[in-house]
């Protein structure tokens, strides 16, 4: 398999926000987690997903609901019962006579993730089903997306991709499965000589051909194979990723959406690669608040943009050279563990529809427990923004005010500290300021918060914004804070106790001496010198290079 090394550009930025028109949630009780989705030819929206609110009936719960979210029906269907063991479903398509065909796995009596194939009608009725002799271990989960691993060809056959394990090969392979309409085995091939961790989509290219994408060995592959299922070519790209989804541009050319690793961290990645797979450009993306983004499916407009959904949730529309134009973040509030599965556009009123599994969105929240999700929203209807920064303090400690303003006076501040690697909240839900402007007070400031960092993000139903990270600095001893404070002490004469003018943020060895040169008391300093031991007279006090009198009465 030839091997590409590419070279990435990484880009690190602010996000800007989108407007929710609407947003629901579905599912039962327990854990509903959408998988994948389609929109069928009328407009209405298809989900699939695992389910275990209604086990009784099965695990793979299937939605269909109208244009505007609202459900129309709902399916549960499967084989097995066992909490220990999942029916997954992992891809959904429409046949060219309206119907439903669902790709999923269950677990067989010889402990082994099975293929299945269910044709479901366009009112929720199964029709037929397929369970094949192939083991599917080509494993999504309870968490993370479904992809298109199931696509139905213009005759109205069948192709079906994912990664197996026969008992003849030392490791794992993908295969490509054709069928008839009824679900019944054409022929079957298989590829890779190397490890296959995951198949990621399969698609249809300009000439007919089929072109599968996944991870093998920890970096990305394409495999392009033609119509009777032998490989024509394949290519691994070098490097730390997986690709999740693919699409054929206007051009001709192939763009691939996945997850890279970064430094540790996740970054979202585009790829775009010529029809003979060879790399135009690769970039990288990544959430500035969360450090975390995995690209999942993405779409093309008619001006040749691109628009991605990724976890976190949210909208990334980047333009036919990969430069980003905007990130729309959904939600006030969210989780990164909520995940945009799928992406479908009005190119009528530009605006976007997100499926995908959520946590629960703002009060509605629920810890425990994902539900399906879509979420409609309009791409030009939010402009909450930050509007001034807060900057970098550099002091002796004490107390600090960082400032943040936004363009809006009824957004929820958010101030954050870079613990252990993590941005950590600073306050359980955020702080609504009823102003533009808030201000975050740190007391107490020691050397202990020597190089510090902190940011704050502002949010509201209608997305977020986060600010630049600011650092705050103290000056230690390389810096003479006697002298830059210009030290002085009080009450002078004094009758118990001296008093610094200024508040020291280090301790100092300190001594008294009479007038006369003799040493009467030494030690360190305090918020107050006790002088109450002391007769009275003139005495005078030095702490390092500074040297100060006071009369004591």
């Amino acid at each position: 398999m030839k091997k590409i090394l590419l070279i990435l550009l990484f880009h690190l930025f602010l996000t800007t926000n989108i407007k929710a028109q609407w947003k629901r949630q579905y599912g039962g009780p327990f854990w509903d987690h959408g998988k994948y989705a389609i929109q069928t030819k009328n407009g209405d929206f298809i989900m699939v997903g695992y389910s275990e609110s209604f086990r009784d009936s099965g695990q793979i719960l299937m939605i269909r609901t109208n244009h505007l979210g609202e459900t129309i029906w709902r399916k549960a269907f499967g084989k097995s019962q066992d909490y220990n063991k999942y029916d997954i479903a992992h891809s959904v398509t429409q046949s060219a006579d309206g119907n439903f065909i669902v790709k999923w796995t269950t677990f067989d009596t010889l402990n082994r993730n099975i293929l299945n194939l269910t044709k479901i009608n366009i009112n929720g009725n199964i029709i037929w089903n397929k369970q094949f002799d192939l083991e599917d271990n080509n494993y999504i989960g309870l968490f993370g997306p479904g992809t298109k691993l199931i696509l139905e060809n213009s005759d109205g056959t069948l192709i079906i991709a994912g990664r197996t394990k026969r008992i003849t090969e030392k490791h794992d392979e993908i295969y490509l499965l054709k069928t008839d309409s009824l679900g019944n085995k054409i022929w079957i091939s298989f590829f890779g000589e190397n490890a296959i961790d995951q198949t990621s989509s399969v698609i249809n290219d300009s000439n007919g051909d089929f072109l599968i994408v996944g991870m093998m060995i920890g970096n990305s592959y394409i495999i392009k194979v033609d119509t009777t299922g032998k490989k024509i070519w394949e290519k691994s790209y070098n490097r730390q990723s997986r690709v999740s989804s693919a699409l054929i541009t206007k051009k001709g050319n192939i763009l691939l959406a996945g997850r890279s690793v970064n430094s540790g961290n996740y970054a979202g990645f585009l790829m775009l690669i010529s029809p003979f797979g060879d790399s135009i450009w690769c970039k990288e993306y990544q959430d500035s608040f969360y450090n975390f983004t995995s690209f999942n499916s993405l779409t093309e407009a008619q001006d040749s943009t691109y628009y991605v959904t990724a976890r976190p949730m949210g909208i990334w529309h980047i333009d036919s050279k990969g430069n980003l134009l905007t990130y729309l973040c959904l939600e006030e509030g969210q989780s990164v563990e909520d995940e945009g599965c799928n992406i479908f556009i009005n190119n009528v009123n530009k605006h976007v529809v997100i499926f995908g599994s959520t946590l629960g969105f703002g009060g509605a929240r629920r810890n425990d427990y994902f539900d399906f999700c879509l979420v409609e929203s309009d791409l030009n209807d939010c402009n909450l923004k930050i509007i001034k920064e807060p900057e970098d303090i550099s002091c002796f400690g004490g107390e600090v005010l960082f400032k943040c303003s936004a363009n809006d006076s009824s957004v929820r501040f958010q101030w954050q500290t870079f613990v252990d690697n993590i941005w950590v909240d600073l306050s359980d839900k955020g702080i609504y300021s009823n102003t533009k402007t808030n201000i975050l007070t740190i007391k107490n400031v020691t050397n202990k918060n020597d190089n510090q960092l902190f940011r704050c993000m502002i949010y509201d139903t209608c997305g977020r914004d986060t600010t630049r990270s600011v650092k705050l600095n103290i000056w230690g001893a390389n810096v003479d804070e006697l002298n830059y404070l210009g030290l002085t002490i009080q009450p002078n004469p004094v009758k118990n106790a001296l008093i610094f003018g200024k508040k020291l943020m280090h301790q100092y060895p300190y001594e008294i001496y009479s007038i006369s040169g003799n040493l009467v008391q030494k030690g360190l300093t305090s918020e107050i010198i006790n002088v109450n031991e002391i007769q009275g007279g003139l005495y005078i006090l030095k702490i390092q290079n500074v040297t100060l009198k006071f009369i004591k009465e």
